[in-house]
């Protein structure tokens, strides 16, 4: 009807003058916050552009102090007492030295164990040599004492003949060694650690070390050696040398069991009693032999059992590092479909006992991704209270499970009690679990994230998909991290043919 058209439409208007007085208010919200958004962006401006000030500022705020000597301490004890006076940091203290240090340990131990058996092996040499010569110029040796010449001058003329020999093996060998093997060390670490370019310098003091010990031990030797023909009268020494006399070895006090041997065993046995000291200066130089090709062979056995069992405790397919640290990564999206995530730190720590540095890595309780394993090949599972030290550590300090490691962290003094010991021979590396950090007071933002993708495999576009990421600084993947090993034992290979080499000089 027309009341109900006209009743329609007065409140079809009553409801269109309401929306448009709604649509009026919502506008006027808008604008005000549209002038309120300028304001803040205005205010975010400014105030960004005073915290790009100020931070631009800090360098001149601050400065740097590179201090270079051995006995630095009571200075830095000085400065502390500045108010101006922020933190000292050790060059012990950085992680690239800290890592350099622990691989160069194992060969500092090698270099203080390979000269000594060289110059023990090459005196043993000289003196059988020598001992030879002099035995088969007996005759010689007698017809020249008793021609007049003095003892002093034939002496002169068999030193000098094992100086010569001395001189030019020490001489030309330590130079080839000052050249050949810091490049075997140096194309190893250039592989594993980024190092600027580092010179081959001869160390003229060293040369010279080795040639006086060279001359020393050749001297010895000969002198040893011709000790008793000097001694006799020129008559006696012409004369062929008597034979010793037989020694009843000590199994023919057993009649039963000394008649069982044949006649050539028993013939060996009675001539190995009367040639002691050939036999002892003999198993010396095979002895010395053997230790050099045995510790040969086990170095590269040793490399290559500590590089399975480091493949062995990856489990993941990606190692992250993250452009801003963060403290969960519970809310970390990643632009690949992914299984399992986890973070690890490291944090470089001080022995309170030794002060040597050590590195404390961080990992999440129960990880899968990072399996560490004990000697006898049997996994770590990782709890809140676990502290696992490296096989190394035990076997330097002396530590074992339920002793307390004392760390010194930032000045503060952190004490752990031992859990577990893992497989590693190598390096300075205590794992403990985040949730034990947190309790210590640690610092647990990372940036270094585990990543294991669904597939289990790596895949050329899921790399570059996490580099695109905005939140990737950089990414690495297992088989990288196992090709570098494989190039470390490749290079080592060089090293230890050296030592194969030098076991067959004897």
């Amino acid at each position: 009807s027309l009341a109900q058209l006209e009743a329609g439409q007065s409140r079809l208007t009553n409801e269109k003058n309401a929306a448009f007085r709604k649509l009026s208010e919502g506008q006027e919200q808008i604008d005000e916050a549209l002038i309120e958004l300028q304001a803040n962006t205005l205010r975010f401006e400014e105030e960004k552009a005073e915290a790009l000030h100020d931070i631009e500022e800090i360098p001149l705020l601050y400065f740097e102090v590179l201090v270079d000597g051995k006995d630095t301490q009571p200075w830095i004890d000085t400065l502390k007492t500045d108010d101006t006076f922020v933190r000292s940091f050790d060059q012990a203290s950085f992680p690239g030295v800290t890592m350099i240090s622990n691989v160069l340990s194992p060969i500092r131990v090698v270099s203080d164990i390979f000269p000594l058996l060289f110059f023990i092996a090459a005196a043993v040499i000289i003196l059988i040599s020598m001992s030879k010569n002099v035995e088969n110029d007996r005759t010689q040796i007698a017809v020249m004492m008793a021609l007049g010449y003095p003892r002093r001058r034939i002496m002169l003329v068999y030193l000098f003949y094992g100086w010569w020999a001395a001189l030019l093996g020490s001489l030309g060998f330590a130079l080839l060694g000052n050249r050949f093997i810091p490049e075997a060390l140096l194309s190893i670490f250039t592989i594993r650690f980024s190092i600027p370019q580092i010179p081959i310098v001869y160390y003229p003091e060293f040369v010279l070390i080795s040639a006086v010990l060279s001359l020393f031990f050749a001297s010895i030797a000969i002198l040893m050696a011709l000790r008793h023909v000097l001694r006799e009268i020129p008559a006696a020494a012409m004369r062929p040398k008597a034979p010793k006399n037989a020694r009843n070895s000590f199994l023919e006090r057993f009649p039963q069991l000394w008649g069982k041997f044949h006649y050539d065993t028993k013939l060996i046995i009675r001539n190995l009693l009367m040639g002691q000291t050939k036999l002892m200066l003999s198993s010396i130089g095979v002895v010395g032999a053997l230790t050099l090709l045995i510790m040969g062979l086990s170095l590269r056995y040793s490399a290559t059992n500590m590089i399975d069992q480091s493949i062995q405790s990856y489990k993941f397919e990606y190692a992250l590092r993250l452009k801003e640290p963060v403290l969960e990564i519970d809310t970390l999206k990643l632009p690949i479909e992914t299984s399992d995530l986890e973070k690890t730190k490291t944090i470089n720590a001080t022995l309170a006992t030794s002060e040597d540095t050590i590195q404390l890595n961080l990992i999440e309780k129960h990880s899968d991704l990072l399996v560490l394993h004990t000697s006898d090949r049997k996994p770590i599972t990782m709890l809140d209270n676990t502290v696992i030290i490296p096989k190394s550590m035990q076997i330097v300090y002396g530590l074992h499970v339920n002793d307390s490691l004392v760390l010194e962290i930032d000045d503060r003094i952190v004490t752990l009690k031992i859990t577990h010991v893992n497989s590693q021979y190598l390096g300075k590396n205590v794992y403990i679990s985040f949730g034990q950090a947190e309790k210590l007071g640690l610092d647990t933002e990372t940036d270094r994230i585990f990543v294991s993708n669904s597939s289990k495999q790596v895949s050329e576009g899921e790399i570059q998909q996490m580099l695109a990421d905005k939140q990737v600084l950089s990414v690495d993947t297992k088989q990288n991290m196992i090709d570098r090993s494989r190039e470390i034992l490749t290079m080592l290979n060089r090293i230890i043919l050296i030592i194969i080499v030098s076991a067959a000089s004897p």
